[in-house]
């Protein structure tokens, strides 16, 4: 019995993360094989073969990202990119989600920007009481009136789903900077402390960071 049950538990840590991969990479697979819907029906991968092979939608996908990227990395498509956030911000619905939606993007992909970019160790919801957190830049506003000395502003994701967590500031000396990879740290996290990454000792409090 005690064989068996290795050989069942050996099988599951095989079969399970495959099988979820699996099943992410369809959802995935299928999800952006419907922005082919957009082409017209005669362009259509499917019309065009005679049959459905998945994947096509990736392409399209990333073919879009890298127009769109390089048309809006020029002189003109910066031009017209800031005439399509000026009229955007016009709308009153629109102007909202739209202002809040991009600030949030800029700063998590701007290549210079330092949003996500450090884990840190801090206590917390106590004292005593050890977590793992991102750094998401420094107070601003009229918060940062209101905090002597240097502060950081952290993000404290919850387990085992990182999407949800709080944000909150705490001292830049409260604050570890761990030698791990923000990737290692979120497994870390979603395995709920089972996935250990490849221990190292943690280096001294953080100093502010600069943020753009």
């Amino acid at each position: 019995m005690a064989s068996i049950r290795k050989w069942l538990l050996s099988g599951l840590l095989v079969i399970v993360p495959l099988t979820i991969t699996l099943l992410v990479l369809q959802w995935v697979l299928n999800f952006l094989d419907q922005t082919l819907l957009i082409l017209p029906k005669s362009w259509q991968p499917d019309e065009l073969l005679g049959y459905h092979i998945p994947g096509f939608g990736v392409l399209l996908a990333l073919g879009t990202l890298l127009v769109v990227g390089a048309a809006a990395s020029n002189f003109v498509g910066k031009k017209l990119v800031g005439w399509w956030d000026n009229l955007l911000h016009r709308i009153p619905i629109v102007r909202s989600i739209y202002s809040g939606v991009k600030q949030v993007s800029d700063t998590l992909f701007s290549e210079s920007g330092n949003a996500f970019r450090k884990a840190v160790l801090i206590q917390w919801p106590r004292d005593g009481a050890w977590t793992i957190a991102f750094v998401t830049g420094v107070p601003g506003g009229d918060a940062a009136n209101y905090l002597q000395g240097d502060y950081l502003s952290v993000y404290v994701p919850t387990t085992p789903n990182p999407t949800g967590g709080y944000f909150i500031m705490l001292k830049a000396s409260d604050c570890i900077e761990l030698k791990m990879s923000v990737d290692e740290a979120l497994k870390y996290i979603v395995s709920m402390g089972v996935v250990v990454p490849h221990g190292v000792a943690p280096s001294p409090p953080l100093k502010t960071l600069k943020t753009h």
